[in-house]
């Protein structure tokens, strides 16, 4: 407000119904973007043992495409990588990972992809794997992830309301945004316009305290880990 000499909330309010530009800039302000790695840890678990093997072995792949939507800094895309890279072997043939890691704030998205973090964003993240997948920064101000795991990852700026990607995906991360943060009249059109996102029998993965929209149809919860869900083989997900 004291940028646009603005002062008082109803001056600041009429400003942004005027100016677009404005309101895309006060909506990035107030966006949440604090994440970590690992993030839930016993998601990432059943992920690991569960989602990405039965993704992999139930149809001929040849390159596991996924959507983290909301990516923030990267957490949960460089999280999915390292989980790639730790069990992949199991895999014969081995199909490519392809990540698109999308988010509104710009600002956000250059920290993913310069691909560094303070170390308050690996306590989830073992000793041993540390060592592995980060290389420690100077005077221990942060890691940064090994050059190797931005391989394969794709930063785009969208807007969940307005911008979806054109692509279809085995994998999708919608978690701690979409259903947390807007109106329940905003999440069942837009969330169903995500699900159009998922391949028929892909999964769709959401924040351990959200949950779908009411009204809509078309998912099968996982019965190991409640904030994962399948879609419906034959691909269809309606809003009631």
């Amino acid at each position: 407000m004291g940028e646009c000499g603005c002062r008082t909330v109803a001056d600041y309010i009429r400003l942004l119904d005027q100016e677009e530009g404005l309101r895309n800039r006060c909506e990035q302000l107030m966006s949440v973007s604090i994440s970590r790695f690992f993030r839930d840890r016993a998601l990432w678990v059943v992920l690991g043992e569960h989602v990405l093997p039965d993704l992999i072995h139930h149809r001929p792949i040849h390159v596991l495409r996924v959507w983290c939507a909301g990516c923030a800094s990267g957490e949960e895309v460089y999280s999915l990588k390292i989980l790639w890279e730790e069990g992949k072997q199991r895999f014969d043939p081995t199909p490519d990972l392809r990540i698109l890691a999308t988010d509104m704030n710009p600002h956000c998205l250059a920290r993913g992809k310069r691909g560094i973090f303070p170390p308050s964003s690996l306590k989830e993240v073992p000793e041993a794997m540390r060592s592995r997948y980060f290389l420690q920064q100077n005077r221990k101000r942060g890691f940064a992830v090994r050059p190797f795991l931005k391989k394969g990852i794709d930063w785009r700026a969208q807007h969940l309301l307005s911008c979806l990607p054109e692509e279809s995906f085995h994998l999708i991360f919608l978690r701690n945004n979409l259903l947390t943060y807007y109106r329940k009249e905003v999440k069942a059109p837009v969330f169903e316009k995500v699900a159009d996102c998922l391949e028929p029998a892909g999964c769709l993965i959401i924040g351990s305290h959200e949950k779908l929209p009411p009204s809509v149809q078309g998912f099968k919860r996982m019965p190991a880990q409640h904030a994962i869900f399948l879609k419906e083989p034959h691909g269809n997900v309606s809003v009631l």
